[in-house]
């Protein structure tokens, strides 16, 4: 039964919402889908005057783990601030478990996370005609099961001197010095509802796993 639903993809590369577009009318092709080219910002602020239907936000996957909690405040108050009586948001936030747990999967036996982080310097050494030695750099993982953090770090295992060619820049590591790659922030219920409550959102309904590992929840925005 055909349902009256219009996608809008938000995405700064119009390659990438070209592709969607593209695979999406192939497997659905009764749904009409606008990509919309910008910054997520700009372009949800083009829809805070619409008005006549209902708007339904996703932000698929867990974004907003990878910023502070004070960053993880405005980014929610930004899409507040787009969003009307009778809108939704729609967000997954990975949730606090076993320490253990989650220092295995940023620690896999496949190097994943390790490949992930190291990707820096190959992009470094391509994009700025670094110098970068990725077999001279440590992949290291952080959890704090209180706060929620996971932090990854490249550990410098020798003193080294880096060269950036393009920018005519040259940066000294001493033995055991790191780069901070990545945040990856966990969640329970209760700093959940406190982020949402500094946004002028409530929670509305929530969607786990089996075992809890991860949410989904629902947003609306405070009368």
């Amino acid at each position: 039964m055909p349902t009256d639903f219009t996608y809008l993809p938000i995405d700064i590369s119009q390659n990438a919402l070209d592709e969607l577009k593209t695979s999406i009318q192939k497997e659905l092709p009764k749904v009409d889908v606008q990509v919309q080219e910008g910054m997520y910002f700009d372009v949800l602020q083009q829809f805070e005057k619409y008005t006549n239907r209902k708007k339904v936000i996703l932000v698929l996957g867990s974004n907003i783990g990878n910023l502070m909690h004070s960053e993880a405040i405005d980014f929610l108050r930004k899409i507040s601030k787009s969003m009307n009586k009778n809108d939704l948001l729609f967000m997954g936030f990975d949730q606090k478990k076993d320490p253990q747990k989650i220092l295995n999967a940023y620690n896999d036996p496949n190097g994943i996370t390790e490949a992930f982080n190291k990707n820096l310097l190959l992009q470094m050494n391509k994009e700025l005609q670094a110098n970068f030695d990725l077999s001279k750099f440590k992949h290291w993982e952080t959890y704090d099961p209180e706060t929620g953090t996971a932090q990854s770090f490249l550990v410098s295992l020798v003193p080294q001197k880096i060269e950036l060619k393009k920018l005519n820049l040259h940066v000294k590591f001493k033995q055991w010095e790191s780069l901070h790659t990545e945040i990856s922030q966990k969640y329970d219920d209760e700093v959940v509802e406190w982020l949402a409550g500094e946004a002028n959102l409530q929670i509305e309904h929530v969607f786990t796993d089996a075992e809890k590992n991860y949410k989904n929840y629902t947003f609306r925005k405070k009368a």
